[in-house]
């Protein structure tokens, strides 16, 4: 009687008593196929409703009587393991490049090698039961198991794949190999005689010995007949006639063409006629002698039958032999041999038949019926054979048949596959999967076997996953009481699936381990809704032992948005419950790219809020309050945080100002929105909503005390329960007193600001721009109140700021974006490629220089020509000549000083208004503030004219064209759009504005922003040389500004650039670029994720430091070079050395003159000469092409209005700008002349004439946008 455990438990230990309270019991019943039980809990009274459940309640138990023994089970994993090897050669092989490599006899030769470590797997297995004693009843069946796989090779996998071979010889082996009779015992007796012919059994020996082909044995024994027989005429007659015959017979195996053994058996036929004739003359001289009873001629004439190839004498034979286990298998294993020895495998089933005839196979042993269904294939069902296989060993059947699928001897139109739906081989091979399934611990190579059986097989995994415990319970409560073991996250390998967690605690039941598995086997057979269940109960597992980490892993593999969600909330209560350093703990488990800023994904963003606010707490607790407080408003700005913990970002706002009186954290504009937020919740409070926003804030300041809480957490905000809202407290109160008299501009003094924003959803990007600048109700009085500055502010170089080190999160990131070793090690072969390309490339710079800066004159790109192109997309930079007439190009350089000198503000500080310790100063409006060579001026009517000039629009037309865009990309890359962007007049001597190496469009961001990772996706493979820097589609959706800079450049410009107006050349001030694009952008990306093995502190390292084999792979720091949140990607001789930056990495732009424009790639590194030591200045309008893009759409509505304002344009440095400047040359809208150049600047709608699918969708949009404004 055997014992059936149930997994997972239906009672729990000691819970007995409550089950047979339940009015529960155990219902089964037994499998229609006679081997199985399957079991599960009903009511004994089902209409009676029961409040106890048990795990039964939905579970079905299913246990099976074939018991797999254990010796058993280690022959099926052997086996296992060769059977997904076969499956590996056979997809292999369909390759047709494969098979037109490999002839027949080569790819069946593989498969004679397989079934070789079949045959080698049964034999240690026989072995393995041999030294059992007693012999285990299963020894017979792996005997048969190898006899027939013995055959199997043999006629349909010979070994050097010859397939269409003469068999006879092979058969004789196998038959040898298979059945030893003569039993060498009996030879060895017979030997020891004096004179063994005396014996009754020696002429029938010697004759199975013939006619089985032991040549050695007969010859030995003939040869003692010929030397000491008392028969002098039979002595002779073997010595002179049969020896000889025999030792000459010949074996196809020694031929190396078949033709030449069927001769060789002919001439030797010959010889044995010859030896018939010598045996008639000596039987007719032989009087008989002495002791000669033996019957010699009966025998020698039966020996002789054999020779001849006598079919009636070999079954005679075989007949008299039925005793030893003679029988239809010897008969047909001698047959080429001896009667045809030209037999093929094609003609064994008309052998077998007649075999069969004579000799039918004993009923009572199985494998005979094998055997000879096997042998008879080519006029027999294969399934047949499969059949009878099936009946021996569920095993045999199923391997067989996939054999026979290999080999090709299966019929498509088996009755089978008409009956099942499926091919023979599935059947079979499904059937095995299903033995396997009453042995658990089988469970992954049951499923393996059945994913090699197409979609059926799948639907069968599918099933049985859905019936395995993925983490079962403890076994007692003992075991329940203790804490679970922590697991250690290692990440997501490349397809995203997270890796198996180890256990690290010993006693841990291997259910991780399991998940692991299951996971693996759904991955490989493409079972995509089974891994996110699975994924989804491991996650519900780990997030009740609090590894909140992993388990998000796990959700966001099973895409469980509602999952996350829970997560999140647990998470928030962490904080209510143990506090900010509990809550930081828990989030800092959380995998960096699940927490990336500007979440557009529905996991990431419900995440969102939880990682910034455990990313205040920790720049709070670091100190750094004022990138603490800036957080806290950004994250209410974008709405990421929960209503119910609104009133918590506020208390936690106030508490760092009021404990930083002296220190300006805020701006005005950050003080108002607080303040917004504020008087919305007292105004939901007062409407009887103040639950939903004052909810956790009462619990964490009164734990809980009823009623009064929500009046006390409205006090602890400073607003009043009364009617009086002007009430300030010491919390956010602190806020209202630290505003100037008056209030905001345009907002009554005691009214909170509650700013109204009403803009069409297709302007949702001007919304979120208006949000981000204060409560102002317009694009103007937001630009306004924007702090103003110059461009030291995008770039620490200039400003002189020094970076703190980034946060440990930049360090996961790079694990994240290199998961896998294989990922890894693709990266270290790219970079010691480019490390290669790039000492090439320097070269050629030192030799060169400047002289490999393609230029390309306006009258060629006006013809339409693109000779120029291929260079530009391989350098980055080009110089076009002539875009502007000289003349015109300085009259406006002449204008712009004049502009200047009418508005002396330009020259010095202007100070607006002060209040208390608060002072809004126009410090400057241009950089250096003490000599001004960068001017904040944006709409000089010469700038506007240059802007909106037909040749400018044209070479932006040209240079945009380099770009390719898929039909889809919502892009116009034959519409450029106006960017107003500053001027420059560098006078001679100037050393301050040194702007050093950088590239622009952002820093973190590259590998940060998801989307904008995509344009270098080949890169971080390794493949930097397929990497297209001019495929603007991942461009599109890239955020450049994650982190709100002052300074950032919200439009995507494709190539940047400005318009001469001076003749300025090298050392004169002027743009050095890196002309190598790709190779420097790719050494960019990939520079963070390798460091020497040397710290390097010189900016002229040896080109032994520079080897590849000196750097190492480096995931452990948080270090990006050059990159700094907020900031642009600055590069210099120590943080980006291979690129010999100050060794001729750089050059100067080739000499220009006014009305030139030069262009450098959006990604290209570029810098200005450290010095002026030129005559004259070097002076320009920076003038980038921007093809029309949405988002380009959106930045131009908003644009547009500052030209008529006079404001600074949206992305840069606030201030009343030139919007109070006077005189001729302040740029007016009215000077923007031609269809072409006012849609460019946003005072015209786009023509879409011509324009489909993303272009058309492109235009269409950006002409909605600007819709309300014209």
């Amino acid at each position: 009687m055997a014992a059936v455990s149930l997994q997972p438990a239906l009672i729990p230990i000691g819970g007995l008593d409550d089950f047979q309270k339940s009015q529960l019991t155990l219902v089964a019943s037994v499998s229609p196929r006679g081997n199985g039980v399957v079991a599960h809990a009903s009511s004994k009274a089902p209409q009676v409703a029961t409040k106890k459940r048990y795990p039964a309640d939905t579970l079905l138990y299913f246990a099976s009587w074939d018991h797999i023994p254990e010796s058993t089970v280690e022959f099926y994993c052997d086996t296992y393991l060769t059977f997904t090897t076969i499956q590996k050669i056979a997809k292999s092989l369909q390759n047709d490049a494969a098979t037109q490599l490999l002839s027949d006899s080569q790819i069946t030769n593989y498969y004679s090698r397989s079934i070789e470590q079949y045959i080698n797997d049964a034999k240690k297995q026989i072995a393995s039961l041999a030294s059992h004693e007693p012999i285990p009843s299963t020894y017979p069946t792996y005997v048969n198991i190898l006899e027939t796989l013995q055959l199997v090779q043999t006629v349909y996998a010979p070994h050097g794949g010859q397939i269409d071979g003469l068999v006879g010889e092979q058969l004789l082996q196998w038959l040898n190999t298979s059945h030893t009779v003569p039993a060498t015992s009996e030879l060895l007796r017979l030997s020891a005689l004096p004179e063994p012919w005396s014996d009754p059994d020696f002429w029938p020996t010697v004759n199975k010995c013939v006619l089985r082909g032991l040549s050695a044995s007969t010859l030995g024994y003939l040869r003692r007949v010929a030397s000491g027989h008392p028969s002098p005429v039979l002595r002779a007659f073997v010595r002179d006639s049969l020896v000889p015959v025999l030792e000459a017979h010949p074996r196809s195996s020694d031929f190396q063409r078949e033709h030449g053994f069927i001769a060789a058996h002919a001439r030797w036929r010959e010889r044995v006629a010859e030896v018939r004739e010598a045996y008639d003359k000596a039987v007719e001289g032989d009087t008989g002698g002495e002791g000669d009873e033996d019957e010699w001629p009966r025998w020698v004439d039966e020996l002789l039958g054999v020779l001849e190839g006598d079919a009636g004498v070999v079954f005679a034979l075989c007949s008299e032999a039925v005793e030893d286990g003679w029988g239809f298998r010897e008969a047909v294993g001698v047959w080429g041999v001896w009667v045809d020895v030209g037999l093929k495998r094609t003609q064994l089933a008309k052998v077998v038949e007649k075999v069969v005839e004579e000799m039918p196979p004993d009923p009572t042993v199985p494998v005979q019926e094998l055997h000879r269904a096997v042998l008879a294939m080519e006029e027999l069902e294969a399934s047949e054979a499969l059949q009878v296989a099936a009946q021996l060993d569920p095993w045999l059947a199923a391997h067989l048949a996939d054999i026979f699928e290999k080999v090709g001897v299966l019929d498509p139109h088996d009755e089978i596959v008409q009956t099942y739906g499926m091919s023979i081989r599935d059947h079979f091979v499904l059937a095995y999967a299903e033995h396997l399934h009453s042995d658990p611990t089988l469970f992954e190579i049951e499923l393996e076997y059945m994913g090699r059986c197409g979609t059926t097989g799948r639907e069968r995994i599918a099933a049985v996953i859905g019936h395995i415990s993925v983490i079962p319970p403890p076994a007692d409560p003992a075991a329940s009481s203790k804490s679970r073991p922590r697991l250690k996250s290692l990440g997501v390998d490349e397809q995203g699936l997270p890796i198996t967690p180890r256990i690290v605690d010993a006693g841990m039941w291997d259910g991780y381990e399991r998940v692991n598995k299951l996971l693996s086997v759904c991955d490989q057979f493409g079972l995509p809704d089974e891994s996110r269940e699975i994924c989804k109960v491991v996650a519900q597992h780990l997030t009740r032992d609090k590894h909140y980490g992993l388990a998000i892993s796990y959700c966001a593999f099973a895409n469980d948005v509602r999952g996350v969600g829970r997560i999140a909330i647990l998470l928030l209560e962490e904080y209510v419950q143990h506090g900010s350093a509990e809550f930081v703990k828990h989030v800092s488990q959380i995998p960096a790219r699940h927490v990336r800023v500007n979440a557009t994904d529905p996991i990431t963003a419900r995440l969102e809020f939880v990682a910034r606010f455990a990313d205040f707490h920790t720049f709070s607790d670091d100190g750094a309050k004022g990138e603490a407080v800036r957080l806290l408003v950004r994250m209410l700005d974008r709405s990421i945080v929960p209503r119910a913990w609104q009133a918590v970002v506020l208390l936690d706002a106030a508490s760092l100002l009021q404990s930083s009186d002296d220190e300006l954290l805020i701006t005005t504009d950050d003080a108002y929105e607080l303040l917004r937020y504020l008087q919305n919740i007292y105004t939901q409070a007062a409407l009887g909503a103040g639950a939903d926003y004052l909810q956790v804030v009462a619990r964490l300041a009164m734990k809980g005390k009823g009623k009064g809480a929500e009046s006390e957490a409205l006090q602890s905000l400073d607003i009043s329960c009364g009617a009086d809202t002007g009430v300030d407290g010491a919390g956010l109160g602190w806020l209202r007193r630290r505003l100037p008299p008056g209030g905001h501009p345009g907002i009554e003094q005691h009214q909170p600001p509650v700013p109204m924003f009403r803009v069409s959803s297709s302007r949702t990007f001007q919304l979120s721009r208006l949000a981000r600048r204060g409560v102002a109700t317009s694009s103007e009085q937001a630009i306004r109140q924007k702090k103003e500055g110059d461009i030291s502010a995008i770039f620490p170089s200039l400003s002189g700021v020094v970076s703190a080190p980034l946060p440990p999160r930049f360090s996961q990131l790079k694990k994240d974006l290199l998961p896998t070793t294989e990922a890894r090690d693709r990266l270290v072969a790219g970079w010691v490629d480019l490390l290669s390309a790039l000492r090439e490339g320097v070269a050629e710079l030192q030799a060169k220089g400047n002289d490999v800066i393609p230029e390309v004159g306006f009258a060629e790109i006006e013809r339409g020509g693109k000779a120029w192109h291929d260079e530009v997309r391989k350098r980055g930079s080009v110089v076009v000549r002539d875009v502007v007439d000289d003349k015109e190009a300085l009259m406006w350089k002449q204008q712009v000083l004049e502009y200047v000198k009418e508005n002396p503000q330009v020259k010095g500080e202007h100070l607006l208004w002060t209040w208390r310790n608060f002072a809004l100063i126009l410090r400057s409006v241009g950089f250096p503030p003490e000599n001004k060579q960068v001017f904040e001026l944006y709409w000089s009517k010469p700038q506007v004219l240059a802007r909106s000039h037909p040749n400018l629009l044209k070479t932006s037309q040209a240079v945009l064209s380099l770009f390719s865009a898929e039909p889809e990309d919502q892009v116009s890359l034959s519409t450029p759009i106006s960017y107003a962007d500053r001027l420059r007049v560098r006078l001679p001597g100037d050393a301050k504005f040194a702007l050093g190496p950088h590239i622009d469009g952002g820093g973190l961001e590259r590998w940060e922003d998801a989307e904008y990772r995509k344009c270098y996706t080949e890169i971080l493979s390794g493949n930097w040389r397929k990497c297209d820097l001019f495929k603007i589609g991942p461009r599109l959706n890239a955020n450049s500004d994650l982190y709100h800079a002052p300074n950032q450049c919200s439009v995507f410009r494709g190539f940047q650039g400005w318009l001469s107006l001076s003749n300025t050349g090298p050392n004169e001030g002027t743009l050095r670029v890196y002309p190598f694009l790709r190779e420097s952008v790719a050494y960019v990306i990939m520079r963070p994720f390798f460091r020497p093995r040397a710290p390097i502190s010189t900016t002229s390292p040896s080109l032994d430091e520079l080897k590849a084999e000196n750097w190492v792979m480096d995931l452990e720091t948080s270090e990006f070079p050059g990159a700094v949140p907020g900031s642009g990607q600055e590069l210099n001789a120590l943080t980006h050395p291979h690129l010999m930056l100050d060794a001729g990495g750089m050059v100067s732009m080739k000499p220009v003159r006014p009305g030139d424009m030069v262009f450098w790639h959006c990604d290209g590194i570029h810098a200005v000469e450290s010095k002026h030591a030129g005559q004259g200045d070097s002076s320009v309008f920076y003038i980038p092409a921007a093809p029309l893009t949405t988002r380009n759409a959106e930045y131009l509505a908003i644009q547009r209005g500052a030209l008529v304002s006079g404001f600074p344009a949206p992305d840069f440095p606030g201030g009343v700008g030139e919007s109070e400047f006077v005189g001729a040359q302040r740029g007016r809208a009215a000077d923007v002349k031609g269809a072409l150049a006012r849609s460019a600047m946003g005072l015209e709608k786009f023509a879409e004439g011509g324009a489909t699918g993303g272009e058309l969708a492109a235009l269409k949009m950006a002409n909605q946008v600007l819709a309300p404004l014209l």
